[in-house]
């Protein structure tokens, strides 16, 4: 025959150290009870209720912490998410780099600026040749999806 765990703890501890507990719980008074009740995670009544819903509760926190977090990165229509802003940014710097490596261009001050794909072309130039020209190079990179020529003829 399996002897229980309470069987077990006695023979390890001696039968007074397992009911020492109970003994001192029914010496207090109701107001030491209900001091001591609000003072310890364990509810009197031999549960543990309070660790149960402590536990519950820190759970439901780090959920709501994760659906705020994701919420966070997602896009809106007037937002970008966090993986479109790096590929805009990607797009802006390839943009740049080939307006500032073509030769009949690198003299402008031509801004770049990418939304969503879309890249808007800003600044002033010298002839319609160079807006052309800036439009078919901005169009030309990976990503694009269009592009908005603002760039003015001095």
């Amino acid at each position: 025959m399996k002897s229980s765990t309470r069987d077990e703890a006695e023979g390890a501890y001696g039968k007074e150290a397992v009911s020492r507990p109970r003994k001192i719980l029914r010496n207090l008074t109701s107001e030491e009870k209900a001091w001591y009740s609000t003072m310890s995670p364990i509810n009197l009544h031999g549960g543990v209720n309070a660790m149960k819903k402590r536990s519950r509760f820190v759970g439901y926190l780090v959920l709501f912490a994760f659906i705020v977090a994701f919420a966070a990165c997602a896009s809106t229509s007037k937002q970008e998410s966090t993986g479109q802003y790096v590929d805009d940014s990607v797009i802006t710097t390839k943009v740049k780099s080939l307006l500032a490596a073509d030769d009949f261009l690198k003299s402008f001050q031509i801004g770049v600026k990418t939304y969503k794909g879309t890249v808007q072309l800003d600044g002033f130039v010298n002839s319609q040749k160079a807006v052309d020209k800036a439009g078919e190079i901005a169009a030309s990179v990976k990503g694009v999806t269009s592009v908005k020529n603002d760039l003015i003829v001095k």
